[in-house]
Parts: structure tokens; sequence; C-alpha cells
């Protein structure tokens, strides 16, 4: 997964990457378990261009895009 830079705030970085050709698609958020692995927060999921809050039970698909905020090594551990 490669994780785009989309903005910074507060010393933490917001970032999005495509879901698409991943094993995160058709699992929740919850069963990625990104948030235990790398310490990342999913806040926003895009969806057919649908901008849409993002929670546990949220479904990815292959044209979701995940929204993420975390610390920048947070993400270098995402890429």
């Amino acid at each position: 997964m490669t994780a785009y830079v989309v903005g910074k705030l507060a010393g933490l970085v917001i970032a999005e990457f495509l879901v698409r050709r991943t094993e995160l698609a058709g699992r929740t958020i919850r069963e990625t378990g990104l948030r235990e692995e790398t310490g990342l927060n999913v806040i926003a999921c895009r969806d057919r261009g649908q901008l849409m809050t993002a929670g546990p039970d949220t479904v990815l698909t292959d044209d979701s895009v995940i929204v993420v905020v975390g610390t920048e090594a947070q993400i270098q551990a995402l890429n």
C-alpha cells in the first residue's frame, strides 16, 4: 500500500490510500487491524466519489479510498 499525504496539522499527518488490489477489500475497518498494526486512525472512507465517516463496521471495497491520520512514522509503517 502507498499512502499519499493530503495534509498536516499539529504534528499529525492526514493521508489516503486506495484499497484496490489489497487484502483489505471485503473486510470491515475493524477486521483490517490497521489501528493495532500501525497506530493509524481511519477517519473517513471515500467510495465511488462519496466521502463518508468511517466506523469500525464500514466495509471496504476495491473502490474505497481510506483516509487516515497519524504520525509520520505511522504513515511510513503503512507504506
